[in-house]
């Protein structure tokens, strides 16, 4: 099934969306689905789309939660983010598939690097396949279709949602069109990835204007505690919500970040650090204006 939504406008996003939903729903709805992330907005975006299409999702914040979760049973999937604390997902992953109760349960990896290296060292854990962060509905559906159990008879005992009513459109459509302005933003593609749900996309948008619009003090912080290892993590998990919700700009500086935190930062570096962390600020803080987070105030 073609059904990848990737580049593609909003209008066919929002188009294709019942016959994507129906199509997964059809062969695999009532499936039992773990999602295994660390961050927050990818998970609440992808627990989204799977129960859009009718799957049941449970979720767990590392690896650990991911086996004690598994071992009390009824799985048919897990999706395991490769970068967790406590836990990673491959260490996870040999955990699970080291047992063999569990040897042939499904584990699709979920990762932001496409290097064959990454790929290669996922494959030797176990995992059967790759679904890229950030997540598109078309391949994620895609490579759910091929490995999830289907069940028709299961499928046939969950109805599909009624479509809700939108009476903050055109409010919504303001709050989009100010973000859309924003210098690396791009909103239509993100919209387009959650199958055109502007809703649910502000309600997560302003989720991760709360959980993350002081990263950048307190990246500044663990480097000034002499943490950069701390630092490092709070950097990639702002990359990865970033790029998730379209703000490309955040992502790249972020990224940067935590490049320059792969050692440790002193004389240029840190000056560099310096600077990336304080533009880092003020585009958080401009995204929290633009969508009406509270505390903040728009010129």
């Amino acid at each position: 099934m073609a059904v990848l939504f990737k580049d593609q406008p909003l209008e066919q996003a929002v188009m294709q969306r019942t016959q994507a939903e129906s199509w997964l729903r059809q062969r695999h709805a009532g499936a039992r689905v773990l999602l295994a992330d660390d961050n927050e907005i990818n998970r609440e975006v992808a627990v989204e789309l799977m129960r859009a299409a009718g799957l049941e999702v449970e979720v767990a914040e590392d690896g650990q939660v991911a086996v004690e979760k598994v071992s009390a049973g009824g799985f048919d999937l897990v999706l395991m983010d490769v970068q967790m604390p406590v836990v990673d997902g491959l260490s996870a992953t040999l955990m699970l598939h080291g047992n063999p109760r569990y040897a042939q349960l499904p584990i699709l990896a979920m990762t932001a690097n496409a290097f064959d290296e990454d790929r290669a060292a996922c494959l030797a854990a176990g995992m059967n396949d790759f679904v890229s962060k950030p997540v598109a509905p078309g391949e994620l559906y895609a490579t759910l279709g091929r490995w999830l159990p289907g069940s028709a008879d299961r499928a046939a005992q969950v109805p599909a949602p009624l479509p809700a009513p939108d009476p903050g459109a055109a409010r919504e459509d303001l709050v989009l069109a100010r973000l859309e302005r924003l210098p690396g933003f791009n909103v239509h593609q993100a919209v387009a990835n959650l199958l055109g749900m502007k809703d649910r996309y502000l309600a997560v948008l302003r989720m991760f204007c709360e959980h993350h619009s002081g990263d950048a003090h307190r990246i500044a912080q663990l480097v000034g505690s002499d943490e950069p290892r701390k630092a490092r993590l709070a950097a990639h998990s702002l990359k990865g919500a970033a790029a998730t919700l379209g703000a490309h700009g955040i992502a790249e500086l972020a990224a940067a970040v935590e490049s320059r935190l792969a050692g440790e930062p002193s004389g240029v570096v840190a000056l560099e650090l310096a600077g990336l962390v304080d533009e880092l600020d003020l585009r958080l803080r401009a995204v929290a204006e633009a969508a009406d987070v509270p505390g903040t105030e728009r010129p």
